[in-house]
């Protein structure tokens, strides 16, 4: 049987590319009957090597289906000598792949055939399904045999070179002679026959001399015998063609000895193409827009076209007569030189400023490469002096975008089409808490709320209708956990030629609803002020008419001890009354505005005392005033009720005891602050805060501690009226308030009181 089963082609060794057509028909199954009856084995294989082409055959014993197992063929091919093998060398290796009917080995021998060059071109085999030892005389018929296969080989491969001998010369690009030393042809290719024109009996007879132009027969007569002399010359020749048309050659003649006669073997290439192609450089070199050049190593102009003219104005006369160095702004000299001092075959480029006739400066993108062998350096100039100007002028813009979206105080998003965020400005960060490197490249919907997620997709997926998108309210992810809420807008834009994307802009609108809550909180003060105010009119109306009639009757002489009691508790409850009536006209700013210019400090001093006593043994009263503090216009009286009140309310948020901190100080309120709040005002103001240590007041509470009647004492312990007389006092005196506290650490109430600004003086004179 025939194999060609090859081993990988990296396999150690010279290889030939081998295959059945290098053998004569017959050889190689003759060969292995041949050797599987001279051995005895039953079995032979020749592998023909490298992969390729394939070999197969019948088995020339048994037609069993037997296959050499792959580990002995690579014994043979690693060692390059004779192998023989015993059945523990052979099993424990695959065999054919579809293997089960195959017949084990128990005996291999095998032997490669080898080239005189050695390399390798099959592997003899013989192989039995029994142990056995190979006779000498057996070994001897297979190196006969490989050394026979080896033999037609190389005959063929003789007979092939032969063969494509003719074919390789008709092929050559060129004319191809063999002129003896008498100037007769000897053999030539089927270009030379097409050049003259002539059958090869009337070529074989003319004198070859006659084929070129007349003006150039000696010179060719002289590269000849220069051949013939000094082994080889060449040169260029014009040749007369069979249509009489003259084309320009390059000749090459090598002396070469055949049958002990000199003679020369010569081709000739045609230069008209050559020359075509020289003349349309020529014509580009001096058509290109581009200034293009040759200089010498070390910078000097060779040749140069006329695009350097109208780029710098100046003759080809004087600058050929310049280096090139000589033009180069000072700053771009020594990238120049380096650019010069490059000699590797790898092409330079620089960005340099040429010097024009009218000594200005223009840019160009100079690329050059060297020519070691010709000592030369090929380089073209573009002018990039607009391009640079216009990039200039939009990295410009691309800044002054970039800083225009840094500097927004509302966040800016670019998102991908496919929902995936591009780039973030420095107000995303602001917004919510997280760094704007942390969330380009992840996708919006893992940023929203996750309840509010269909809105904003939805919102989405109109920009593909329309160029913008309603004005809309989620809520974002804050990098605490917590929701922010964002009033949304966006429109389409293109982030590259083909693909759309979308400009959102998200404000952070939670002081927005901070200050809207506030507003409604003053709003709805207000109103229950003024509701307050009217009833406390129509009651205070009753309370006079009870408090007259229970004087008349207190003073009725036949009044019993019991009645007489009794009037004196309606008296003073209607007193009481008429107490919480004028909380509730102050509340209304109904009460008579008493203002005069106070010295805060001086009030707190003052009541200090009283307070203190109001405080009792077991809290400590704190007293830090600011030096030279402003004056400022108020009611005395209200101004201590507002004192009063809130050093009650913090001696009741400690009952255990504690310490209560008075102090004052100058503050600036500036746009920003004024932004946040409702009642202020931009301008200087003397703020008095009062700070405890209680137990503070639930978040919830806060927004309604200076509502009317609200409280959070037991029932009959509080009115609700202090903390809203406290805030109707301070708003009477165009102030505002600010409360700051935490459940178990106390509270502190900041009350700010408006400086009234200089008037100036008139300093006109009357005569």
């Amino acid at each position: 049987m025939l194999h060609s089963n090859t081993l990988p082609s990296q396999r150690p060794g010279p290889r030939s590319q081998v295959g059945l057509d290098d053998f004569p028909d017959g050889l190689l199954d003759a060969t292995v009957r041949h050797l599987a009856h001279v051995c005895g084995t039953g079995g032979a294989d020749i592998h023909l090597l490298p992969e390729g082409k394939t070999a197969t055959g019948v088995h020339a014993a048994s037609g069993d289906a037997t296959v050499v197992p792959a580990r002995c063929l690579e014994r043979v091919m690693d060692s390059g000598e004779p192998v023989q093998l015993s059945e523990t060398d052979i099993t424990g290796d695959a065999a054919d792949p579809g293997g089960s009917d195959a017949t084990p080995l128990k005996f291999y021998a095998g032997l490669p055939v080898v080239r005189a060059d050695g390399s390798m071109i099959a592997i003899i085999s013989v192989f039995a399904a029994e142990a056995m030892d190979l006779a000498p005389e057996s070994w001897r018929a297979m190196k006969l045999a490989a050394a026979h296969l080896a033999t037609e080989f190389e005959l063929a491969s003789l007979r092939r070179q032969r063969e494509l001998l003719p074919a390789i010369v008709d092929s050559l690009p060129g004319v191809f002679y063999i002129l003896d030393e008498d100037g007769h042809l000897l053999r030539w290719n089927r270009r030379l026959q097409e050049l003259a024109g002539l059958d090869d009996a009337t070529l074989a007879t003319i004198d070859p001399f006659d084929l070129f132009h007349p003006e150039d027969r000696s010179l060719v007569q002289t590269h000849r015998d220069r051949t013939i002399e000094q082994g080889q010359a060449d040169g260029e020749a014009r040749v007369v063609t069979a249509t009489g048309h003259t084309t320009r050659y390059y000749f090459t003649g090598h002396r070469i000895d055949i049958e002990q006669r000199r003679c020369i073997i010569g081709m000739g290439l045609d230069l008209s193409a050559r020359q075509a192609a020289e003349e349309e450089r020529d014509r580009l070199f001096n058509l290109s827009p581009d200034p293009l050049c040759v200089l010498t190593l070390d910078g000097r102009f060779e040749d140069l076209n006329p695009a350097w003219e109208q780029a710098l104005g100046m003759s080809k006369s004087r600058l050929l007569a310049t280096s090139v160095l000589d033009l180069i702004h000072p700053d771009e000299q020594a990238a120049m030189r380096d650019a010069l001092a490059q000699s590797g075959p790898d092409a330079s480029y620089v960005e340099l400023r040429l010097r024009t006739v009218e000594s200005d400066w223009r840019w160009f993108a100079w690329h050059s490469r060297c020519d070691p062998d010709r000592g030369m350096r090929y380089a073209v100039a573009r002018d990039i002096t607009k391009p640079k100007a216009l990039a200039a002028a939009l990295e410009a813009s691309e800044a002054r975008y970039r800083s225009l979206v840094e500097s927004a105080r509302d966040a800016i998003v670019v998102i991908m089409p496919d929902g995936r965020i591009e780039s973030i400005n420095g107000a995303f960060s602001e917004t919510v808490g997280w760094e704007g490197a942390e969330w380009v490249g992840r996708n919006l919907a893992e940023l929203v709320y996750e309840p509010d997620l269909p809105r904003a997709l939805g919102a989405l997926s109109e920009l593909h209708n329309e160029d913008r998108m309603p004005v809309f309210e989620v809520r974002v992810r804050a990098k605490d956990g917590n929701p922010v809420p964002v009033e949304v807008q966006g429109t389409q834009i293109h982030l590259s030629a083909d693909t759309m994307g979308a400009l959102v802009i998200a404000r952070d609108v939670r002081e927005r609803k901070a200050m809207d809550q506030r507003l409604q909180r003053m709003q709805r003060l207000d109103a229950i002020g003024q509701l307050a105010a009217g009833v406390a009119h129509d009651f205070n109306n009753l309370l006079q008419i009870i408090h007259g009639e229970v004087d008349l009757l207190l003073t009725h002489p036949l009044l019993t001890p019991q009645v007489r009691d009794a009037l004196q508790n309606v008296a003073e409850a209607s007193t009481r009354a008429e107490r919480i009536t004028r909380k509730l006209l102050l509340l209304g700013r109904e009460h008579e505005w008493q203002a005069a210019v106070v010295d805060l400090n001086e009030i707190v001093a003052r009541f200090l005392p009283m307070l203190q006593r109001l405080l009792g043994k077991t809290h400590h009263l704190e007293w830090q005033p600011a030096k030279a503090l402003p004056t400022i216009h108020g009611d005395l009286g209200m101004l201590e009720q507002v004192l009063m009140n809130l050093l009650i309310n913090a001696r009741d948020a400690m009952p255990e005891g504690g310490t209560v901190s008075l102090a004052t100080r100058v503050m600036t309120v500036d746009a920003e602050r004024a932004s946040r709040d409702p009642d202020a005002r931009v301008g200087r103001y003397v703020e008095l805060a009062v700070s405890d240590t209680g137990t503070g007041i639930n978040p919830e509470h806060l927004p309604h501690i200076f509502e009317p009647l609200f409280t959070t004492k037991p029932v009959g312990e509080g009115t609700g009226l202090g903390l809203a007389t406290i805030y109707g006092i301070v708003r009477r005196h165009e102030g505002f308030i600010d409360v700051e506290s935490e459940v178990g650490r106390g509270s502190r109430f900041l009350l700010y009181f408006p400086i009234p600004r200089p008037t100036r003086r008139n300093t006109t004179k009357t005569r």
